[in-house]
């Protein structure tokens, strides 16, 4: 069993601006006069979002769940019959600065987009298997597995920024806005919520033949059939009414003036409300997989193991929670791959070396990708996609006292049919489609995958005494460039890179006690 409670104080988030000193907003001279140092963070003031949550004193988030895990094994024979149950709650709430820029004052145009959510999550499951007692002509192990899951949503953003900038005098009485009791602007709010429920069988089984004491084979497969029944509704309200919301069952209602607002200045659909995303919405997502897998394992000698590997597996589709996704945008498909892998383990020199070496080629249908828009996150489905490479890592025990060692791995990976990416807002290798609606990626490469990595390192151990030891080490690691998010914006690359780290130290021979002096990155 396991408990925990996190807290987070403070911004999650911070607004850099790119250009020089003297051009940044709140570097400006006319703020500067006002404000001799820097504006303060927007929750620092009573903001509507932060009211929202009704349980954090300012901006952060909190979260807490637990986990409780039984297992029993029994002996049946020589075979071992086990039981696994499990209950899984989780429970978030987060108030944050939805632009992460800062409040400049009511008289100052100041960007400030609150936003507020929180998630509570509950998984049951229950897992029962039987193992064959091992060492003979044919091992085997079957098994079934149930999982129930129900996860809830809320989300919202305030545009307060709107109002700071005035746009509410100017557009608000022409969309059927109205001011408060004291004379102000209310902030009109979209107010969206998401929910799913989950129910997944599944049986497998595998059997593996000892052809011989150096060759095995490996046959397997898993059946799952999965059902997902999702909810998304929307309501809409205005700050100065202590946030009282309206279910807006057809998109209209309590929700057109701010859908008219919001439309009426170019955000349609950023802070959680437009006709387009349509409330009540409710989709049955029913998938079945059957997924078989085969291995070989040989031993050619005793310090040397060949193996290869095919695999079939799949991941169940869903639905998009951001409230940014459009109608034809918010059911995602499963994703899919064949898998192959061939490799090396070995050992030599009397077990003072090592080498291992994999290539590997996956080929994904319907890839998952989420991307980050202005209007939260959105899952999308990738035609296809080969992700396929060689990884390598070894050691050698050069002395006694000095092992040194090395691993790489080489990449290749490539959108092979990609033409729903969506568009970066900034510079990007995207070619935007005909149809004005998202952009083509197919022949990129997913985000975080660098062509080229490494790591070299060496290790000392070197007994000074029969009670002391002098340890250090040496190490550098680094990788290629690589684009960092699902949009492509070349201003979130990440260059070359290159880390070294060292560390020198004294310990006593038994271990009880140790002093190191490390200089990291």
């Amino acid at each position: 069993a396991d408990y925990f409670d996190n807290t987070y104080e403070g911004q999650l988030t911070e607004q850099i601006c790119g250009l020089p000193s003297d051009q940044c907003q709140f570097n400006s001279p006319d703020l500067s006069s006002r404000f001799p140092s820097r504006p303060s963070n927007s929750y620092e003031h009573d903001t509507p979002a932060l009211d929202l949550t009704g349980e954090l004193d300012g901006p952060g988030y909190e979260m807490d769940g637990h986990n409780f895990t039984l297992q029993l094994d029994w002996m049946l024979g020589e075979h071992t019959l086990t039981a696994l149950a499990s209950d899984s709650e989780f429970d978030y709430v987060l108030g944050n600065d939805f632009d992460s820029g800062a409040y400049a004052g009511p008289d100052i145009q100041g960007m400030s987009a609150d936003s507020f959510g929180d998630e509570a999550f509950e998984q049951q499951t229950f897992e029962l298997r039987i193992v064959s007692p091992g060492g003979e002509f044919i091992d085997y192990m079957a098994g079934i597995t149930y999982q129930d899951s129900d996860v809830r949503g809320r989300s919202t953003s305030i545009a307060t920024f709107l109002e700071q900038a005035g746009l509410f005098d100017q557009l608000g009485p022409l969309v059927g806005l109205e001011k408060g009791p004291e004379g102000a602007w209310d902030v009109p709010f979209g107010f969206g919520e998401v929910s799913q429920d989950q129910e997944l069988w599944s049986a497998y089984g595998s059997i593996t033949f000892n052809l011989a004491d150096s060759l095995s084979l490996t046959a397997g497969a898993r059946y799952t059939d999965e059902t997902k029944t999702v909810w998304r509704s929307r309501s809409c309200g205005t700050a100065s009414d202590g946030f009282n919301t309206v279910e807006d069952t057809a998109g209209t209602g309590a929700c057109a003036p701010y859908d008219a607002f919001l439309n009426a200045i170019g955000l349609a659909g950023t802070f959680y409300s437009t006709p387009e995303n349509t409330v009540g919405t409710k989709q049955d997502l029913d998938t079945d997989n059957f997924l078989p897998e085969v291995s070989v394992s040989w031993d050619f000698h005793e310090d040397h193991n060949l193996w290869a590997r095919y695999a079939q597996s799949a991941k169940s589709g869903g639905m998009s929670s951001s409230f940014a996704a459009i109608p034809d945008a918010l059911v995602f498909d499963e994703e899919t791959v064949d898998a192959f892998e061939v490799g090396i383990k070995s050992r030599f020199n009397d077990g003072r070396g090592e080498l291992n070496a994999t290539a590997f080629y996956n080929q994904y249908e319907d890839l998952q990708v989420t991307s980050i828009t202005l209007g939260g996150s959105i899952v999308d489905n990738a035609g296809e996609a080969t992700i396929q490479g060689v990884e390598a890592d070894g050691r050698y025990l050069l002395t006694d006292w000095l092992t040194i060692g090395a691993s790489m791995a080489w990449l290749d990976a490539e959108y092979d049919d990609f033409d729903t990416a969506a568009c970066a807002a900034g510079p990007s290798k995207t070619v935007p489609n005909e149809d004005g609606v998202g952009c083509d990626a197919t022949g990129l490469a997913p985000p975080m995958a660098a062509d080229f990595s490494y790591n070299v390192f060496a290790d000392v151990l070197f007994p000074m005494t029969d009670n002391l030891n002098l340890v250090g080490g040496i190490s550098a690691s680094g990788a290629s460039d690589y684009i960092t998010e699902g949009t492509f914006n070349e201003h979130m690359r990440q260059d070359d890179w290159d880390m070294y780290n060292a560390y020198i130290g004294v310990e006593q021979a038994d271990g009880r006690w140790n002093v190191n002096l490390a200089g990291r990155n």
